[in-house]
């Protein structure tokens, strides 16, 4: 491995967008209003492949005088992760905070955050909590689906965690530069492509990270808010966000069954762990013995997709979680081969 280079201390705020361009001057107000005397701190917007009018909004935005400098800059290939991974490449700090387009850091956020990363070397993540800022009463089902739009506590006590979302997180630099190292590209890339909505970015970084040692922390002194309009509060909003979760938890088991091997997979062990995946996911909807009618399964008629109701919300995310195993049945080995080129040893 490549000596990791080591960065002055202090803060790259990075802003992912896609099509944000009415969104860009109020947050960036508020990332002005931060407290940064005791750092130095600069903003990094990425145009995430936009077709509104976000990079010449960004600019303009740029040649203003800030107490925080703003960087802009383009990356054309869609996904969050895609535009991560530039916008990372381009920090000069030690730590970069993931900042949402619709994300209003508190002004201590920096600070607090500072606070608790100099205390421990090793910690390599750290999430925060989240508010959410509405126009009108939230839907009466929000408070039990919160955390699924980076709202509320992530746990009930400040400290280690298993995952953090990306809303608000603190990466280390020099643990995502030794991660990158090690080969990730990351498969859940946070954007819908091929017809198809992906999400967990956050929680694949979260499990490579921990896979490598690293610690990860929450702490509810760290609080944003989150602007949530009307039209991403609905029922409909939330099954597409419950679509990424399922189609990402499969990759999420390939990672686990990876790591829990003590030897390398043959593609006769991949292709009995994926048989039996998709024999599993079948059976949440079948009984024991009952003729497959797979056309039947894969749609969405016979699944009461009523407001409120949780059993169906559940039934949709084994279905999607069925549709992404035979969506990848002819490239499951491959993604197990990419997957193993991830040395955390």
């Amino acid at each position: 491995m490549n000596r990791l280079k080591n960065y002055p201390t202090g803060f790259s705020i990075l802003i992912c967008t896609f099509n944000g361009a009415f969104r860009l001057k109020k947050t960036i107000s508020v990332l002005q209003q931060l407290l940064t005397e005791r750092f130095p701190a600069e903003i990094i917007v990425v145009d995430n492949n936009s077709t509104d009018e976000t990079y010449s909004i960004a600019v303009h935005l740029q040649r203003k005088h800030h107490a925080i400098p703003i960087k802009v800059i383009r990356e054309n290939q869609p996904g969050k992760t895609h535009a991560m991974i530039t916008g990372i490449a381009a920090a000069q700090f030690s730590f970069v905070v993931i900042c949402d387009d619709d994300n209003w850091l508190r002004s201590d956020y920096l600070l607090n955050a500072y606070q608790i990363m100099e205390k421990d070397s090793n910690i390599a993540l750290l999430g925060g909590m989240g508010i959410p800022h509405v126009e009108d009463l939230l839907p009466e089902w929000f408070a039990t689906y919160q955390n699924a739009f980076a709202v509320g506590g992530q746990q009930h006590l400040n400290g280690d965690a298993d995952r953090v979302w990306g809303a608000g997180m603190v990466i280390r630099k020099h643990a995502w530069d030794q991660l990158f190292q090690l080969g990730f590209a990351g498969f859940l890339t946070g954007r819908k492509t091929e017809q198809v909505t992906m999400a967990g970015e956050d929680s694949e970084l979260s499990l490579l990270i921990k896979a490598l040692g690293h610690k990860i922390i929450y702490s509810d002194k760290l609080v944003y808010e989150h602007d949530l309009p009307a039209s991403r509060l609905t029922w409909q909003s939330l099954n597409q966000l419950w679509e990424g979760f399922a189609r990402s938890s499969i990759y999420f088991d390939m990672y686990q069954y990876y790591f829990e091997q003590k030897q390398e997979l043959d593609k006769h062990k991949i292709k009995a762990w994926y048989d039996n995946a998709v024999k599993k996911a079948m059976g949440a909807f079948l009984p024991a013995g009952a003729p497959v009618q797979l056309s039947k399964i894969l749609s969405l008629t016979f699944i009461i997709n009523r407001e409120g109701y949780e059993a169906g919300l559940d039934k949709r995310r084994q279905l999607f979680r069925l549709k992404e195993l035979l969506r990848i049945r002819k490239t499951y080995q491959s993604i197990f081969q990419q997957i193993s080129e991830f040395r955390v040893a």
